[in-house]
């Protein structure tokens, strides 16, 4: 977390962070000093989910239903059909068109 703006890093920084530590300390042929190789295993450590900014995805319902869906994303080569993701049964889905849906309000 950075504690000058109160922030939680990106998932994605801190993969890339553990993926550079790995790589420079098995792949490269660079001799490391102590505090280096240190840094690079704490680096490695596990990293408690509720520590970084995860991706915000909508939560959605066919307009004037009941049965929520997250959003994956827009199939590319079908513009407007978006691929859902059943929230109650964990099926994927892709029989909606962006224009049948509608955001779930907050609870």
């Amino acid at each position: 977390m950075d504690h000058l703006s109160n922030r939680r890093p990106s998932y994605l920084s801190v993969v890339d962070r553990q993926r550079l530590a790995h790589r420079r300390l098995v792949e490269s042929k660079t001799p490391r000093s102590g505090p280096e190789v240190a840094h690079f295993r704490r680096t490695l450590y596990p990293v408690p989910l509720a520590d970084v900014d995860l991706p915000k995805i909508p939560l959605v319902q066919v307009i004037g239903g009941t049965h929520h869906y997250v959003v994956l994303g827009e199939v590319a080569q079908l513009p407007g059909r978006v691929m859902l993701l059943s929230v109650s049964t964990g099926s994927i889905n892709v029989d909606y068109m962006a224009e049948q849906l509608e955001l779930v309000p907050p609870a």
